[in-house]
């Protein structure tokens, strides 16, 4: 069993996958430690995008005449 998360992490060693591996080495251009930064920049694109839509989602289902 894995230890507790601890949320004040700055290092961490993981084993990766032959399929985690290649995604890190082609989203970082053969650099899996740029690789992971894209992979993060993307997630947090994809989070702000989701939040955006679930708040424009929230504001249509309260409008006046929508329900």
């Amino acid at each position: 069993m894995a230890r507790p998360c601890k949320h004040d992490t700055t290092h961490f060693l993981r084993t990766l996958s032959p399929a985690q591996r290649a995604i890190l080495l082609h989203a970082g251009q053969g650099d899996i430690s740029r690789g992971w930064h894209e992979v993060l920049d993307l997630y947090a694109t994809i989070h702000a995008l989701n939040n955006k839509l679930g708040t424009e989602q929230r504001v249509k289902e309260s409008a006046p005449g929508t329900g």
